[in-house]
């Protein structure tokens, strides 16, 4: 497994563990995984990750947190985050938040949405 780390939090136990399955297997990363923001929030500190994925779901908006929380923290902000969207209203609520990039759900096309993580893990400071 490569040296990178990306963090991914959804609410939903089976976003957590296909995220998991393509981090692992197809990008070769460490996947770290949350349920909720508070859980984020301490697995941040504990593993450092390269990249945050956000899945972010209407009207529960807590994931959203994490976002704000990590680029209002100068020893947090350099982490690129990256707000998962299914809605069209999301978009602007995910980058007022803090979001870098925003990709939208559902994934029709996994090969599209393993070549943007990389892009993003590449780019990550």
């Amino acid at each position: 497994m490569g040296g990178k780390v990306v963090l991914a939090v959804s609410p939903d136990p089976g976003i957590r563990e296909l995220l998991q399955m393509v981090l692992e297997s197809a990008l070769g990363v460490r996947a770290a995984l949350a349920a909720d923001a508070d859980e984020a929030l301490r697995l941040v500190h504990r593993t450092r990750p390269d990249l945050v994925l956000l899945d972010v779901r209407p009207p529960e908006l807590g994931s959203l947190e994490v976002a704000r929380r990590l680029k209002s923290d100068p020893a947090t902000r350099s982490i690129k985050v990256v707000a998962l969207i299914f809605w069209e209203e999301g978009r602007q609520e995910a980058l007022e938040a803090g979001s870098d990039a925003l990709l939208d759900k559902p994934f029709d096309n996994v090969d599209r949405f393993i070549d943007r993580v990389q892009k993003y893990l590449n780019n990550a400071a």
